[in-house]
């Protein structure tokens, strides 16, 4: 009986779902001459896909609701993290404009917990082995991501994209200077109360007898992230291929591969992005030797 009512629920949310998604759709498109069906349809399918996921998620977080307050309490410092990703993937959004969307959404799941994921396997790991410098190692990959998230919002802010190699290049006081030129006093107070409260904000809980399976935590973790992130790639294709193939249009097209790789931020690690971009040149600029050659 419980499983027919949960299938009644998902039939009535999905129904009433596709009703206020119509009726959005209608509101964009319902004044177009002559009326754009190919977008229409694409528009209430994509945004209905995107409730029934997010309907799915908080689905899955009311059903382990009794497990919700220890893992608070004990994945703390994730949590930091994991706002802290969504304070800068929401300013990413509007900043680009992106579509509020299936894909955009997924992008936006895939970077949670690609930025959470460090932290979360450090988490693990102190949980295992509660000592000393397990925490210190905890602490240090904490701070390092949550700075990494602050100094890289700050970036987006100024330049639309996420730190470049180009950056460290040009690192030197001069430059620290004309970056410091550009802040308020207001915005520079503000930095320093984040950077404070985000210290403040590591807790860890002491260590308890009854401790999660490692080995399992340790799969499905791995088994979720590979999942998240093939699922967000392949239906970002699929994305692009019904837009070329259900709504053809060459203008929407080519948004759609700008859209694409905006995406892609979304759902970049953005501590990894930053050691990667401090050791390795990957920005793809022309040195000064490809300018002559090809004068």
């Amino acid at each position: 009986m419980n499983r027919i009512s949960r299938k009644m629920g998902w039939l009535i949310f999905i129904i009433a779902a596709g009703i206020v998604e119509g009726f959005f759709a209608w509101q964009s498109f319902g004044g177009t001459h002559p009326f754009p069906l190919n977008e229409f349809g694409f528009q209430i399918f994509d945004h209905l896909l995107r409730d029934c996921v997010l309907a799915e998620v908080v689905y899955v977080l009311y059903y382990r609701r009794n497990r919700v307050p220890d893992r608070l309490q004990r994945y703390f410092p994730v949590i930091v993290i994991g706002i802290l990703y969504l304070c800068e993937a929401f300013f990413m959004v509007n900043q680009l404009s992106l579509d509020k969307g299936l894909q955009t959404s997924l992008s936006v799941l895939a970077g949670i917990n690609n930025n959470i994921f460090a932290v979360l396997l450090m988490a693990m790991c102190y949980h295992k082995w509660p000592n000393i410098g397990m925490k210190i190692l905890y602490f240090a990959v904490y701070v390092f991501s949550a700075l990494a998230l602050v100094f890289d919002g700050f970036y987006f802010w100024q330049t639309s994209m996420h730190v470049e190699s180009v950056l460290f290049q040009n690192l030197n006081i001069y430059a620290v200077k004309g970056i410091f030129a550009t802040m308020s006093n207001t915005m520079i107070a503000g930095i320093v109360i984040s950077i404070v409260v985000i210290l403040l904000l590591f807790y860890v809980p002491k260590p308890q007898k009854r401790k999660p399976n490692f080995a399992w935590s340790l799969l499905c973790v791995a088994m979720f992230t590979l999942g998240l992130n093939l699922t967000d790639r392949l239906l970002g294709y699929a994305g692009m291929y019904g837009v070329e193939n259900v709504i053809g249009m060459y203008a929407e097209v080519e948004n759609e591969k700008t859209r694409m790789n905006y995406r892609n931020m979304l759902s970049v690690p953005v501590n990894v992005n930053f050691i990667s971009k401090a050791i390795f040149d990957t920005d793809k600029i022309a040195g000064g030797k490809q300018w002559s050659s090809a004068s």
